[in-house]
């Protein structure tokens, strides 16, 4: 995964899923989760 996606909101719901490697049913398996979390940290908002 290439990561920063830039200009996300130009893409459309099928690029961004493809770009972010997952599907919008069944997501990312627990342990692509887990990979992701060492990688990129905990998905948190702040403000």
């Amino acid at each position: 995964m290439k990561y920063p996606i830039e200009d996300t909101h130009t893409l459309s719901v099928e690029e961004v899923l493809h770009s972010f490697e997952t599907d919008s049913v069944g997501g990312i398996s627990q342990s692509e989760g887990e990979k992701r979390n060492k990688e990129f940290g905990l998905n948190v908002y702040q403000a």
